[in-house]
């Protein structure tokens, strides 16, 4: 784990342990983890994959920043969350 400062650990959990497909079991990581400030950059980037899969990249895209924003929420958590400019380019005037 790499350290931000002396007293704060950075995980990066993998595929296996935080898995996007299941954003109902994220709590339970979440909670398992210990997470004070969540960071998220995950999605599914593919673009043909998430063309041709549009519910794979919609339960992968979707449903978890939801997830994670309710229970950052409920636990008092900062979260920050990117995107990409494919989807949100900037030139929008609404969300």
């Amino acid at each position: 784990m790499p350290l931000l400062r002396r007293s704060q650990d950075a995980l990066a959990p993998n595929r296996t342990e935080f898995d996007l497909s299941d954003p109902l079991r994220l709590a339970s990581c979440l909670i398992a983890f210990e997470v004070d400030l969540i960071i998220n950059s995950a999605a599914c980037t593919a673009v043909d994959l998430a063309e041709e899969e549009p519910a794979l990249a919609f339960r992968i895209n979707a449903e978890p920043p939801v997830e994670l924003v309710r229970w950052a929420a409920r636990h008092d958590v900062p979260l920050i969350h990117f995107s990409t400019d494919y989807v949100f380019d900037g030139s929008g005037e609404t969300a």
